[in-house]
């Protein structure tokens, strides 16, 4: 196969070498939700930082956002999933968040 990275769930499933945004870890999948886990490798001025992303998807595509916590990729997706994208799901993503860190 060629070396043409893809965020394609369906040929990162196969080939998980091939994902574009890292170095696969695991795929969670949750019904309709899958969460890829990747490790992202670059340098920050004179350090070499990994950082782990969580990637979102809905019914197999990608929402095109990333999170830094499997919690936070787990309400993107939901609520990208319910409200069908845009900034109406990025909205009521970013008021969970608020509510699931602010909460005691």
């Amino acid at each position: 196969m060629a070396n043409n990275k893809t965020t394609k769930l369906e040929i990162i499933r196969r080939h998980p070498n091939l994902f574009l945004w890292g170095a696969l870890v695991e795929i969670h999948e949750i019904g309709r939700y899958s969460i890829v886990v990747s490790d992202d490798t670059f340098n920050r001025g004179s350090a070499v930082v990994t950082e782990r992303k969580y990637h979102c998807y809905v019914d197999g595509d990608t929402i095109q956002r990333s999170a830094s916590t499997v919690d936070e990729a787990m309400i993107l997706c939901l609520a990208h999933g319910r409200l069908d994208g845009g900034q109406e799901a990025d909205s009521m993503a970013k008021g969970a968040l608020k509510l699931l860190t602010n909460s005691p």
